[in-house]
C-alpha cells in the first residue's frame, strides 16, 4: 500500500488506539474512529503485513487461556471465532518514534 498522508495519519490513530486499550476488536475500532470498514480492514491488513499488529483468533472459550483476558473489556462478550487485534513490540516501537 502506498499511504497517503490521510492513511498515514489513520495508521498512527490506530496504532494508538490499540496501545491505549491493549486489544480491540474491529467493531469498536470503526465506531470510535469513524472510518470505514473497507479503510479500516485495509490499514490493519497493512499493519500486520508489516509485522505491526498481531491477530488474536478469540471465542468465548479460549478466554480462559488468552494474556489479556483480564484486560480484555469485551470477554463476555465476544462472539465465536472473532478476531481481535494487539500491537507487537515492533508496533510499539513505531508508535513511539510518531508521537
Amino acid at each position: 500500500m502506498n499511504t497517503s498522508s490521510f492513511e498515514g495519519t489513520l495508521i498512527v490513530k490506530i496504532l494508538s488506539y490499540i496501545h491505549k486499550r491493549k486489544i480491540v476488536f474491529l467493531n469498536y475500532l470503526l465506531k470510535d474512529l469513524r472510518v470505514s470498514e473497507d479503510l479500516a480492514q485495509e490499514l490493519i491488513n497493512y499493519l500486520i503485513e508489516k509485522g505491526y499488529l498481531k491477530v488474536i483468533v478469540c471465542d468465548i472459550t479460549s478466554c480462559p487461556n488468552c494474556p489479556f483476558s483480564k484486560l480484555c473489556q469485551y470477554r463476555l462478550n465476544v462472539r465465536k471465532n472473532i478476531k481481535a487485534y494487539t500491537l507487537t513490540e515492533k508496533g510499539k516501537k513505531v508508535l513511539a518514534k510518531t508521537v
